[in-house]
């Protein structure tokens, strides 16, 4: 990510749609050494530093074991890019975010390469980078990593390992199980005029910058399913609300889908919680 604020103080670093990383430190020699801090804080400084080192080192273990493969080139990666660029867009303050750029090896028309987009971000302040982008992309679970450059002043690598089934291109984003019935007056609408209601769905899910992965009508208790994938909770959240309040629904019901990954993580995370029987 690249961060400018119009007094030639400027980081560089590489976002891909996964995260955010440092590309170099080229300013830093252009701002000099940073202040030695107080004596009294060293130790202090020290074990919070040691803390937080040991917590990125485990996370960043985890991330270089993942397996990435060299494959053809896929047409389909400038979508992918275009659609991450547009949710960041939509999500983070567009006060900060001066150009959003699709480079590296995916970015070459006819190159193999990692199936990962790479993502440059130009931002006008980094320390708003840190106090506002941020939080915003750990909420929609984005991990993100802060590198040191002088002192306080850190470039962050961003992660947006969602909770997810899908791979993202170098990231996940969550899968969502819908259940629907329509009403009998939807029914006898079909009945005239028959639609194949996919497109519809598939444009729904398109518009938050998600993915139709299935849509099927069905006996039972419900009229039809459908399996989605969009970049996180608030925009699945949308689009079932505007279909739920179109009126042509007499149920909509939308389920989270948990890899067996992270139901097993969840299994060992269990024998934490000190449940207690009511009354016990």
């Amino acid at each position: 990510m690249s961060v400018s604020d119009g007094s030639k103080e400027r980081a560089r670093g590489i976002a891909h749609s996964r995260g955010w990383r440092e590309a170099d430190e080229h300013d830093a020699t252009e701002r000099g050494a940073a202040p030695e801090p107080r004596r009294s804080d060293v130790n202090s400084i020290g074990a919070s530093t040691a803390a937080a080192s040991a917590a990125a080192d485990d996370r960043i273990q985890r991330l270089v074991r993942e397996r990435i493969d060299i494959v053809a080139y896929d047409p389909a990666w400038p979508e992918s890019f275009q659609r991450e660029r547009d949710h960041l867009l939509a999500c983070l303050p567009n006060e900060l975010i001066r150009r959003i750029e699709h480079f590296g090896s995916t970015a070459v028309p006819g190159l193999a390469a990692k199936p990962i987009i790479d993502i440059l971000v130009e931002v006008s302040d980094l320390q708003a980078t840190r106090a506002r982008i941020a939080p915003i992309l750990a909420a929609q679970d984005y991990e993100y990593f802060w590198r040191p450059t002088h002192g306080d002043d850190m470039l962050p690598h961003f992660n947006g390992a969602s909770p997810a089934l899908v791979e993202r291109d170098g990231g996940t984003m969550p899968l969502y199980l819908s259940k629907f019935s329509y009403t009998p007056e939807t029914w006898a609408r079909l009945i005239r005029s028959p639609e194949d209601r996919r497109k519809a769905a598939q444009s729904y899910i398109e518009s938050v910058g998600g993915k139709l992965h299935g849509f099927w009508y069905a006996f039972g208790a419900h009229d039809g399913y459908s399996l989605w994938e969009a970049p996180d909770n608030v925009s699945m959240a949308a689009v079932a609300l505007a279909i739920g309040g179109g009126g042509a629904l007499s149920s909509f019901e939308t389920t989270v889908l948990l890899t067996v990954d992270e139901t097993m993580a969840a299994l060992r995370k269990a024998e934490q919680v000190q449940y207690r029987q009511p009354g016990a």
